[in-house]
């Protein structure tokens, strides 16, 4: 049986959305790469992570997960931050902070609280996945336990898979913010919710927020902000020293 030409498949924009698409179509190695590098929408674009204007703790095309313990008033913090920013800004409000939330949002902020948090994502990536580009744009997710798409958060392979999912929310040039819950263990420790090693390591910059300090970088891959960076409510110079709740966190990763 005649295979069908990876380039006639590829002259139809939208018939090529996954990986799977193209199995099977090339007759040799080189006639795939060569037309595989025309088609862009497979592939994430380039990252500067240059500083977003106008904030100080976002960077064009990060992941960025900002954690904390409950009622540390995170929601309220993006809110805010966010407002300050040019790029347009969706928030994907699966815990449904209520009509408060929504109130006085500046023209940049849209504010949606889905009845199915992961379907609303899903067709968000299915246009990220065409190629749309969202380089102007700001996703964010609140929080993290309403967008696993019915994995497991606490396994390896679950924990893999939601993180592979929402980065796709990356792949055209977005920039995505994470929130997530801090949990006290047994012990009097704190503990991201789920496999936290899984997600720290998909995850380009990790911040925790606590009322009193503001911002703290814990884990980075932006150069211009290293490991254990306070940068509080974005003072000119970060201060340095932690409080225990820090420390406790810190001695978890």
């Amino acid at each position: 049986m005649k295979k069908e030409k990876l380039v006639d498949k590829l002259t139809t924009k939208k018939e090529i959305t996954s990986w799977e698409d193209i199995e099977g179509v090339a007759d040799t190695p080189e006639e795939f790469l060569t037309e595989l590098t025309k088609h862009k929408a497979l592939f994430i674009k380039p990252k500067s992570f240059s500083p977003i204007d106008g904030s100080y703790w976002l960077f064009e095309g990060a992941t960025h997960f900002l954690i904390s313990e409950a009622k540390e008033g995170k929601t309220t913090f993006i809110k805010k931050e966010l407002s300050k920013i040019k790029k347009q800004v969706i928030v994907f409000d699966g815990d449904s902070n209520g009509i408060e939330m929504t109130k006085g949002l500046p023209k940049n902020i849209l504010w949606l609280q889905p009845t199915d948090a992961d379907a609303m994502v899903n067709k968000f990536i299915d246009q990220i996945e065409a190629g749309i580009d969202f380089s102007d744009y700001v996703f964010v997710l609140d929080a993290m336990q309403n967008f696993t798409n019915e994995k497991d958060m606490d396994s390896n392979k679950g924990i893999t898979e939601i993180m592979m999912r929402l980065k796709k929310l990356t792949a055209t040039g977005a920039t995505l913010v994470v929130l997530h819950h801090i949990t006290v263990t047994s012990g009097g420790t704190l503990k991201a919710k789920g496999n936290q090693q899984g997600i720290y390591s998909s995850t380009d910059i990790i911040y925790a927020f606590f009322r009193e300090n503001g911002l703290t970088a814990l884990r980075s891959r932006i150069n211009s902000i290293p490991n254990d960076t306070e940068l509080g409510y974005g003072e000119e110079e970060p201060i340095s020293t932690a409080d225990s709740k820090l420390t406790t966190l810190r001695d978890r990763l």
